[in-house]
């Protein structure tokens, strides 16, 4: 039998509130208390998931490095680990980091308080572009991809390797061969658009049902990443002033896409994780190029999010005067849209002056 020195209750007791810091430390004193914790790792997991200011709405991407991998269990010490490794990345980024211009109240025009206040509603639009991501996780997804794993396995290029001299029958051999080669490519290509189609419905409905002041919040943070990321390709504007315009673009495309983590790897990641980023950001760059030309009619996220902002505004406007407004709401421009916005933002902020990152005079980047 296992003796403590204090009730195995009150150790778990302690468990369930302390700080995460705290319950790592905890589970290092002994082998039997880490293992009185690992076995009740799901009712302390469900604990620690209230402290985080937006709990996860299902199973979570790991950010540990660009493979992205699904953390399984959302009841499990390792989607706290996750949690705790985004939030410290979101701190480190909103507290010393010049990128969102968050380290400095005089900067943006703001008080002491008025940017405690504006770093908050920017760490909730993070959490919120978390969810957009993690979404990928949700069973809709999975069942694509599965069934896509399936179809690729069948189509996975076999048989007897071609040696000598190359008769009638080994040409055929590699008539075969190429032929499978540019199926399975053909087929992994079609798999992998498919199941990214259904986690961007996904990141669409659930764009559709936030509130209006994250939708706010969301279009601030995208603004704030343009802006950061046009100081960061400076020295590109110069030499290809419309391929580095579709590369700023694309970044808030993949911030809303991939959530902090694309902002972490873009603004501190190192090696294979800042080539991932970048990557990621031509691949989408062209994308969005593709879109505006029709090419295809994969629309972003971003798009989704102006137009739902824009219902918001244009349903806000009906409701205050309806024989005031234009019966198209398409007349409602961007730069509307995005005043409203930023008049939602700097009344929650209690900064009246607030009109923006647009309005801002940045300082040179770093050297």
């Amino acid at each position: 039998m296992t003796s403590y020195r204090v009730s195995p209750e009150l150790i778990l007791d302690i468990a369930d509130h302390c700080d995460r810091a705290t319950l790592s430390t905890l589970m290092q004193t002994s082998k039997a208390v880490n293992a009185l914790i690992s076995q009740n790792e799901r009712s302390i997991a469900i604990a620690k998931l209230k402290t985080f200011l937006l709990p996860p709405l299902g199973e979570i991407l790991s950010s540990e490095d660009e493979r992205r991998c699904r953390v399984t269990g959302k009841h499990s010490f390792a989607t706290i680990q996750e949690l705790d490794l985004r939030e410290r990345r979101m701190g480190s980024i909103l507290d010393n980091s010049g990128f969102l211009l968050t380290d400095n109240a005089k900067t943006l025009g703001m008080t002491d308080d008025s940017l405690r206040k504006f770093k908050a509603g920017l760490k909730r639009a993070l959490y919120i572009t978390d969810r957009l991501a993690d979404l990928e996780t949700r069973p809709e997804v999975q069942r694509v991809q599965h069934r896509i794993t399936r179809r690729l396995s069948s189509l996975q290029v076999g048989g007897d390797s071609v040696t000598g001299d190359v008769d009638e029958d080994a040409t055929d051999k590699i008539d075969a061969f190429d032929q499978g080669v540019m199926l399975q490519h053909d087929a992994e290509a079609e798999a992998q658009h498919s199941a990214i189609m259904v986690h961007r419905s996904l990141q669409f409905d659930m764009i559709h049902e936030l509130a209006t002041l994250d939708l706010a919040w969301l279009l601030t943070l995208g603004e704030g990443a343009i802006k950061g990321c046009t100081r960061y390709f400076e020295k590109m504007f110069e030499s290809d002033p419309t391929g580095t315009q579709y590369k700023v673009v694309a970044f808030k495309e993949e911030l809303l896409r991939k959530g902090s983590f694309i902002l972490w790897a873009f603004v501190r990641g190192v090696g294979s994780m800042d080539a991932f980023a970048r990557n990621s950001i031509k691949q989408t760059g062209e994308e969005i190029m593709g879109f505006e030309i029709g090419q295809h009619h994969n629309c972003g996220l971003s798009l989704i999010l102006h137009q739902e902002m824009r219902q918001r505004v244009y349903d806000q406007l009906q409701r205050n005067d309806p024989l005031s407004v234009d019966e198209d709401q398409e007349a409602l421009s961007p730069a509307k849209v995005m005043a409203e916005a930023h008049h939602m933002i700097g009344t929650e902020i209690g900064c009246k002056s607030w009109h923006g990152y647009s309005n801002i005079v940045y300082p040179p980047p770093e050297e």
